[in-house]
């Protein structure tokens, strides 16, 4: 099972939000998870903004830019 990560934060979100999801992510792993765009929304530079908001490891940040789902790759 793969997950598209795109993350909006919300006006006023605490970084203890963003704290909660790099948990479940690292909880869940970051091998199943590939970047993803709310483009109609955000552009991807500005979608990449916000995922740096979850404090994500150079490791992990290179394995979600390696991560490509297989019917894509």
């Amino acid at each position: 099972m793969l997950f598209d990560l795109a993350y909006v934060p919300m006006p006023g979100e605490s970084s203890a939000s963003a704290a909660e999801i790099t948990r479940h992510i690292r909880r869940i792993g970051i091998k199943r998870f590939v970047f993803g765009s709310d483009f109609n929304v955000l552009t991807p530079a500005r979608e990449v903004k916000n995922l740096r908001r979850l404090g994500l490891s150079a490791e992990e940040w290179l394995s979600l830019e390696e991560n490509c789902a297989p019917w894509a790759c």
